[in-house]
């Protein structure tokens, strides 16, 4: 039995995903420290909060919060449990993958492809320890594929299960969700009702709890993050030249045309998903983890397109020359990310452990841009001047690191500290004013306010990292 599931590739590309992982555990993306923190909070009875105080939407993924409360309840870092859950959660969905496409494709030729697609990914590796639930959504996705097109006959019931949970981890997987329950319907009527009832039950479920919890029914992402088309369509065709190659697109297409409706309506929902993707606007952070959840289901696809150029009668020579530049912009990307983040990741362990400590013991109160490991490593209450946690800050005009935060509203915080970010050395007069700052827009303002410059004197400056400096204004 266990031969017929495990295969030299299957067995190399779940050890390539492992071996990224290890060698980018070190980075945790800023944003995986505010569920963190959330999850401390709800584990020690303080509630839904990023303060003291009424809850706040500064969870995308409520469903992420579970192995991090989990884990706080048994006094261990609620951090490192999501990391190896992401971790696991990534392998789990390769290994599913890779026996899906053995048992598709019939071929050693399919199945070597799509072990060198997933190697050179470095997306799936780093974005399982990165923190965020990018790695339980792709997981989800892919069961959600395999139990609709399931063969001789769907599982609905799977199917429902993991797209409904989805709608607890990334919504903007709801577009290719919804193609892939229609085509379930069309391939048995009643699979795809049973399906999209679970389904809807989730979504009517997380929009309820939303309401409930903070009078509204979108993430409250939506609002401090907002994105434009122009920024969305750049991502998404970005990520997808990287991680294709461009010639990984045409043999996708290939394998999506192909005999089965399955395989068409696989690739309609890629194309559903990067839609999804410009529509949001992209992402702004590292690498392509919006694209994750779909990675596999384009390996899928690349892995049934070498089929149809066997059938064709294509040479091996040919074959080959395909799979390389299929893979040769991720590889590079691979290359030249992981010592990146991985540095990364060890300069916060270093510089950014200090930073947050000297603010634990001197102040109480501080506002920044910055709020994920600095809010958890210090404990202090923040002032979140990107409204990634303040729905007040998140419906002040602006766009992400934009907003035009109201003085008013910042002095009724009553920072001790402002802690703003600078790409160059900040240009500070003989009595410790701020007066030129090389952050972003928010920051600037901030910095250039008259009460601020009046009421708050430059305390200390740190080199984060090249081009990354922290300034800490202290209040007078």
């Amino acid at each position: 039995m266990y031969k017929s599931l495990f295969s030299i590739p299957l067995i190399l590309a779940i050890a390539s995903v492992a071996l990224v992982g290890t060698a980018a555990w070190p980075y945790s993306v800023d944003d995986s420290y505010i569920v963190a923190r959330y999850a401390e909070r709800i584990a020690e009875g303080k509630g839904y909060t990023m303060n003291d105080g009424e809850p706040t939407d500064g969870v995308t993924a409520p469903l992420w919060l579970i192995p991090a409360i989990a884990a706080s309840s048994l006094g261990l870092c609620p951090l490192v449990a999501n990391k190896a859950v992401g971790l696991f959660c990534t392998m789990l969905a390769i290994f599913f993958l890779m026996v899906w496409i053995r048992s598709r494709a019939q071929g050693r030729i399919a199945s070597w492809f799509a072990c060198v697609i997933v190697a050179t990914q470095p997306t799936f590796g780093i974005w399982a320890v990165a923190g965020l639930e990018t790695g339980a959504a792709t997981l989800a996705f892919v069961v959600a594929l395999l139990a609709a097109f399931h063969r001789p006959r769907p599982m609905p019931i799977v199917a429902g299960i993991a797209i409904a949970s989805l709608a607890w981890l990334r919504p903007e997987m709801a577009l290719s969700s919804a193609v892939v329950l229609i085509a379930l319907a069309m391939i048995d009527r009643v699979s795809g009702i049973t399906a999209g009832c679970i389904a809807l039950l989730s979504v009517i479920a997380v929009i309820a709890f939303r309401f409930m919890m903070f009078g509204r029914i979108l993430p409250l992402a939506y609002d401090a993050k907002p994105g434009t088309l122009f920024h969305g369509f750049y991502y998404a065709v970005t990520a997808a030249l990287v991680i294709t190659s461009g010639v990984g697109i045409w043999i996708a297409w290939r394998g999506s045309t192909r005999n089965r409706d399955s395989d068409r309506a696989i690739g309609l929902a890629v194309i559903a998903h990067l839609i999804s993707v410009v529509l949001a606007g992209g992402d702004w952070m590292p690498g392509f983890r919006l694209l994750a959840p779909i990675l596999p289901a384009y390996a899928l696809l690349a892995a049934l397109g070498t089929v149809a150029l066997v059938r064709a009668k294509v040479g091996r020579a040919w074959l080959t020359a395909v799979l390389v530049f299929a893979s040769l912009l991720s590889g590079i990307d691979a290359v030249v990310q992981i010592p990146e983040i991985r540095v990364a990741g060890e300069t916060r362990a270093k510089t950014g452990k200090a930073l947050a400590k000297w603010l634990s013991n001197n102040f109480r109160t501080v506002a920044m841009v910055d709020i994920g490991f600095l809010a958890y490593e210090s404990k202090v209450e923040v002032v979140d001047l990107g409204g990634v946690t303040d729905p007040v800050v998140a419906n002040f005009p602006g766009g992400h690191i934009s907003k035009e935060v109201d003085i008013g509203y910042l002095q009724s915080k009553c920072p001790d500290a402002i802690v703003l970010h600078s790409t160059q050395p900040p240009g500070i007069s003989e009595d410790g004013t701020l007066f030129r700052l090389s952050g972003f827009p928010v920051e600037q303002r901030i910095a250039a306010n008259a009460w601020v410059r009046d009421r708050f004197r430059v305390a200390r400056v740190i080199q984060y990292s090249k081009n990354y400096y922290y300034t800490v204004l202290k209040r007078r």
